[in-house]
């Protein structure tokens, strides 16, 4: 005789159900996005893919015969959704043409906005063009490789001292081995010259 067919599935199948489709959505969504699809349709997309994992939770949630708890498959959920922005977000285009994951950052100074969608005007995308004849409907920021970063402003030079004595005398008179040590510290690497004098007599320390 054949047994007969369980009715739940799999112990795994549902949890990685759903975080196979915010994987394949957040893939999805990041060649979307190296493909230069409009801002707009993506989001829309997102949301739909969004719904799909919310729909599919909560036929889950609805099943008779379920094996995990309430926060472990608010986890998956959860991880899903993390997915699905983390692919755009680390694995879209950089201002340098590699994924964001990899690419090296750019100083604020340096960043440039290059416009991707221009429609020349007057048309219905662009009633009242601008200077260029035209408008920029869609721009990203660039990197500009010949940006050159000032140099960073000096620092001052700081010195700090202390004084010891092998045997002091009245009223905190040093009367045996005075010694006077003078630190100093140069940010830029500069050589520094200390002189002064002490009792009217001048000394300077070596650069």
């Amino acid at each position: 005789m054949r047994p007969p067919t369980p009715i739940h599935r799999t112990k795994n199948h549902f949890l990685n159900l759903i975080i196979f489709i915010g994987l394949l959505s957040g893939t999805l969504i990041t060649a979307l996005v190296w493909l230069k699809v409009p801002n707009q349709i993506i989001t829309q997309l997102s949301w739909l893919c969004i719904g799909l994992i919310g729909l599919r939770s909560f036929w889950y949630f609805r099943q008779s015969k379920t094996t995990y708890s309430s926060s472990v498959i608010i986890l998956a959920i959860l991880a899903a959704v993390s997915l699905l922005y983390l692919f755009p977000e680390l694995f879209g285009p950089a201002r340098s043409g590699m994924p964001r994951a990899f690419a090296m950052k750019c100083p604020p100074e340096c960043e440039t906005e290059k416009c991707i969608h221009w429609e020349a005007g007057p048309s219905e995308a662009c009633p009242k063009p601008g200077k260029g004849g035209g408008c920029c409907l869609e721009s990203v920021i660039t990197c500009d490789s010949d940006c050159e970063l000032p140099p960073p402003p000096d620092q001052p030079p700081t010195i700090t001292g202390t004084f010891n004595c092998t045997q002091w005398g009245e009223n905190n008179w040093c009367v045996e081995n005075a010694i006077l040590e003078i630190i100093t510290n140069e940010p830029q690497g500069k050589q520094l010259q200390v002189s002064g004098n002490v009792g009217s007599i001048p000394f300077v320390c070596p650069t």
